[in-house]
């Protein structure tokens, strides 16, 4: 459970830094801990991933749906 959940918030900073920086600095910044801790942070990628034997296919589809709660949970956020 904790890679999906480390997944989502390392989608959630990176996408949000995008949204809301005012500073190209902050994306650089949220990107860097992003890839730090270990995260595709795109479903591509996780889809490359789970066509090589990487990752197992619920672990994809897991991966796949923390990455879009992200983007929804920022996208709903930045209309409220």
């Amino acid at each position: 459970m904790l890679p999906y959940i480390s997944e989502f918030i390392a989608t959630l900073l990176l996408i949000a830094a995008i949204a809301f920086a005012k500073s190209p600095v902050l994306v650089v910044a949220a990107f860097a801990v992003a890839i730090t801790i270990g995260s595709d942070l795109n479903p591509a990628v996780t889809l490359y991933k789970y066509i090589n034997g990487k990752v197992s296919k619920y672990g994809a589809l897991y991966f796949i749906g923390a990455q879009l709660l992200a983007g929804l949970c920022v996208g709903l956020f930045s209309k409220f």
